[in-house]
C-alpha cells in the first residue's frame, strides 16, 4: 500500500479548494449578473487566474478574448514588479539584442581563424 504524506497546510488548502468548488457550482446556478468571472472572483476572494481555472473546470464557456486580456495584464503586472534599476538593465539588454539581430547579414560570411 502506497501512503502519501502531506503537511497540514497542503491538506487544508485542498479542503478549501474542494469546498469552494462545491459552493461555486451551486452559486453559479443562482447567478444573475452580467460578468460571471469577476463576480466569482469577488465572491470567493481568489485571484482571477484561480477563478478562470475553477469556472473552466465546471464547464463554463468563458470569453477567450477576456481570458487573453487577463493573462496579458498578469504578465504586465509581473514586469512592473521589477525594481527600477533592474528594469533599466533589462531594457538595455533588450535593446542590445535588437541591435545585434538587426546587424546580422546572412549573406556576409564571417572569417574563420
Amino acid at each position: 500500500m502506497l501512503t502519501t504524506f502531506c503537511t497540514d497546510n497542503e491538506n487544508m488548502m485542498t479542503k478549501k479548494k474542494v469546498e469552494r468548488r462545491k459552493k461555486g457550482k451551486s452559486w453559479i446556478k443562482s447567478f444573475t449578473g452580467s460578468n460571471l468571472l469577476h463576480a466569482y472572483k469577488r465572491k470567493f476572494k481568489i485571484p482571477i487566474s484561480t477563478a478562470i481555472n475553477d469556472l473552466e473546470s465546471f464547464g463554463v464557456k468563458l470569453d477567450q478574448r477576456e481570458i487573453a486580456s487577463v493573462r496579458i495584464n498578469l504578465h504586465y503586472d509581473n514586469v512592473q514588479q521589477i525594481p527600477k534599476g533592474r528594469l533599466m538593465e533589462y531594457e538595455n539588454l533588450l535593446d542590445d539584442e535588437k541591435k545585434q539581430n538587426q546587424s546580422i547579414d546572412p549573406t556576409v560570411k564571417t572569417p574563420v581563424y
